[in-house]
């Protein structure tokens, strides 16, 4: 994180962490998931720390946010136990890739969650969710259109125009 007030060494380290922290309870759990598998009070807390933490960095409280940011180490930590000893799996993404035409990627998942997992990964892809995808047939409903006429049935794939090579009679590999 980057704070246009310069903090002391410590306390930016110690922001430094939890913020490293954050990231890694995202990838393992999914962004805004973890919260949801565990009680009401623990979520709660965990809130309330948060609301703490950003009250000191915005205050620019040194010593402060050194504190509460060892506490919002401990409340990823209660979360991580509390969920796991609850039986919750960590974040699993089903990622469909699929190529288009054009050479770029798309990768389909179910989640927000899923994602944002998806999208720190180093590759490039367009990321879409199922939802932007059943957003996107509500807003254009031709493109239902022949699923609608064939429920229960495969719709047969239509196939993709050919884009033409230039080849050189004399190469040996003509692509």
């Amino acid at each position: 994180m980057f704070f246009p007030n310069p903090l002391r060494l410590d306390a930016q380290a110690a922001i430094d962490g939890v913020s490293k922290l954050t990231l890694d309870m995202e990838a393992k759990w999914g962004v805004g998931r973890l919260e949801l598998l565990v009680s009401d009070e623990l979520r709660l807390r965990f809130r309330r720390q948060r609301e703490k933490l950003i009250s000191a960095v915005d205050q620019g409280k040194s010593e402060e946010i050194i504190r509460h940011a060892q506490a919002m180490g401990k409340g990823w930590d209660a979360l991580d136990k509390a969920a796991t000893d609850a039986g919750a799996a960590p974040l699993s993404p089903d990622v469909w890739e699929i190529a288009l035409s054009d050479g770029r990627v798309i990768a389909l998942v179910r989640s927000f969650p899923e994602a944002i997992w998806v999208s720190r990964s180093a590759r490039y892809v367009d990321v879409w969710t199922a939802q932007e995808i059943a957003n996107v047939i509500e807003a254009f409903p031709k493109i239902a259109k022949p699923h609608a006429s064939h429920r229960g049935n495969l719709v047969p794939q239509q196939s993709l125009p050919k884009k033409p090579i230039d080849s050189d009679p004399d190469d040996q590999i003509p692509f």
